[in-house]
């Protein structure tokens, strides 16, 4: 499934944690020119005490997750896309 489809919560393109945060990975809207991740925003559904056991979806940029949470799991494609857009760096190193 191409990254600018969305995906469903049950099969996210990826899962990021951070303590009780959970961010699930549905969509990616990478900018045209220049293709920079710190610019691409995703479309998530995030779950924390917050949101009392439910999901908020929305865009959010993609730095404001990478900043805080570790990435869990996530499909070929996206390890293909971060690792085109975060100079080479496995995908399995980001992965905890």
């Amino acid at each position: 499934m191409s990254l600018r489809k969305t995906a469903t919560k049950e099969a996210p393109h990826a899962t990021y944690k951070a303590g009780k945060w959970t961010w699930l990975v549905l969509k990616v809207n990478q900018p045209a020119q220049p293709p920079r991740l710190q610019y691409s925003t995703w479309m998530v559904a995030a779950k924390s005490p917050n949101t009392f056991g439910g999901w908020d979806m929305g865009d959010t940029y993609c730095y404001e997750v990478l900043k805080y949470a570790v990435l869990i799991s996530c499909t070929q494609e996206f390890t293909d896309y971060m690792q085109k857009h975060t100079d080479g760096q496995a995908v399995s190193e980001m992965i905890r």
